[in-house]
């Protein structure tokens, strides 16, 4: 289903063009918005615009209205027939979510409504075929599936040939979250000739050490300049090893026993024993495939920072 199909589908309910486009972007990019966030779209301040949209909404049961301190107050797209209509009728974003949680789709919305030039991947089908017609592996994308449900789950987008991926820092209290991100990721943004990470936050963000982390996990293990001939070499050592740690001994001659001890010496490093574990429990093929993406690994973090305080969400009041 194309963008404008959807739009075309919610205006049937009533809603005008620019009330659906929308709705349609808040449903597909967390299920919540608050009227901040409606009246940028539409360019108005504040007003009788956000009210009529949000009468419309509950008069036809779309939404449910969370009521927060200061009179605040976020809504929810809930209705399955709203979501049949954008082609997502088992969306997640129908589901009701701890407060907590609240503040990080509201940023995904954000983020997505400072973009309106970009085209964004919605679904895991978007995603696949996208993906994989940058060179993104089969094996790679279903490594990273699980992480589109998970804590920092943010929005992916392409401009062009250039895709950003994103993670929303909603106040997480370490960056566990963020390592996991990365970790979970890390064979898609291998397999991926190039890729942009926009690191969405606050201004209490911690911009400075993600860039650190990022650099950390996403280099850990890489083994730069790994020629054919030097990938061969380090296979053969692997091979001498375990036939020598076996106690398969009788095939060494002088110069094999020579080689190893030296090999033993220069292969010791933590990303060589990965790879030795890598090769005994999947092989030479697996081995090869790996240094080989390592090496054409080129990713671009970009700290985006954004002008809005998300502290709303944590106590929830009677709507």
């Amino acid at each position: 289903m194309t963008p404008e199909q959807r739009v075309a589908n919610i205006e049937r309910f009533g809603y005008t063009s620019s009330e659906a486009a929308f709705l349609v972007l808040a449903a597909l990019h967390g299920g919540y918005f608050i009227r901040r966030q409606f009246c940028q779209f539409v360019g108005v301040e504040s007003g009788k615009r956000s009210a009529v949209l949000i009468a419309r909404m509950a008069e036809l049961h779309h939404a449910e209205r969370y009521a927060f301190p200061q009179n605040r107050s976020v809504f929810q797209i809930r209705h399955k027939a709203f979501y049949a209509a954008i082609g997502e009728p088992e969306s997640r974003n129908r589901r009701e979510h701890q407060p907590s949680s609240l503040p990080g789709r509201l940023m995904a919305l954000d983020y997505v409504l400072t973009h309106p030039e970009s085209t964004f991947l919605v679904n895991a089908r978007e995603r696949s075929e996208s993906l994989s017609s940058l060179g993104a592996t089969a094996e790679a994308l279903a490594a990273s599936c699980s992480a589109h449900g998970g804590a920092g789950r943010g929005p992916v987008r392409l401009d062009g040939t250039s895709v950003t991926f994103t993670f929303i820092d909603a106040g997480y209290e370490t960056e566990s979250a963020f390592v996991t991100f990365l970790r979970t990721h890390r064979l898609l943004f291998e397999s991926l000739p190039a890729f942009h990470l926009d690191f969405v936050g606050t201004i209490d963000s911690r911009f400075g050490r993600a860039a650190a982390v990022f650099d950390q996990v996403l280099s850990k293990g890489r083994l730069p300049g790994l020629n054919t001939e030097a990938v061969d070499r380090l296979i053969q050592h692997f091979e001498d090893r375990f036939a020598f740690e076996a106690r398969r001994t009788q095939q060494f001659d002088r110069a094999r026993l020579d080689r190893l001890r030296d090999d033993l010496s220069g292969f010791s490093s933590p990303a060589h024993q990965a790879l030795f574990a890598l090769w005994k429990a999947q092989g030479a093929e697996a081995v090869k495939r790996e240094v080989t993406l390592k090496r054409g690994t080129r990713g671009i973090f970009r700290k985006v920072q954004l002008p809005f305080r998300y502290s709303l969400c944590y106590t929830q009041e009677a709507a």
